[in-house]
């Protein structure tokens, strides 16, 4: 069984990945990330498994290009990839509507709901060759629709609402 990941050097990513590793089903598994980590960098030196893909889910070239990259039909795929906070622009967690402005609603939807689907687009020739595909796209806590108990991401839970309705 083959697996993608995106968002593998994130947080959520990277401990996912590594629960995936522990498990001998996976004959191979893709961890895409934006951002070299060196945490991912080590575990691709210990794991023939593990093929490490550097793709901004951003770019429309990146994706077109991911579906050569790969070998085989995929299994799963799983997308940890997400936005909250971005120190290079200078963007925060809003605590109020009155924080919000257009950029960086913008960039949570993009990274956090359009991203998402525009990743399946770019694998579907690789999907449609499994009858038994699954799916899942995560994100942290502070972006529940259910509970937000945090109190912050105002964006981020607005575009999960959207990616997920």
């Amino acid at each position: 069984m083959q697996l993608l990941l995106a968002g593998a050097s994130g947080g959520i990513g990277l401990a996912m990945l590594r629960q995936l590793l522990g498990e001998a089903r996976w004959k191979r598994i893709y961890a895409l990330y934006r951002r070299p980590s060196q945490a991912l960098e080590a575990l691709a030196r210990e794991e023939p498994r593990l093929h490490l893909l550097q793709v901004d889910l951003s770019s429309d070239g990146d994706l077109e290009a991911l579906p050569g990259k790969l070998e085989g039909p995929l299994n799963w795929v799983i997308n940890t990839s997400g936005l909250l906070h971005d120190s290079e622009r200078g963007m925060q967690p809003e605590k109020s509507l009155q924080q919000l402005n257009r950029d960086d609603l913008m960039a949570g939807f993009e990274v956090n709901a359009i991203n998402h689907l525009l990743l399946l687009k770019a694998l579907e020739p690789l999907l449609a060759k499994r009858d038994t595909l699954k799916v899942a796209s995560l994100s942290a806590r502070v972006g529940s629709i259910g509970d937000n108990r945090l109190g912050a991401g105002t964006a981020i839970v607005r575009a999960r609402r959207r990616s997920t309705s």
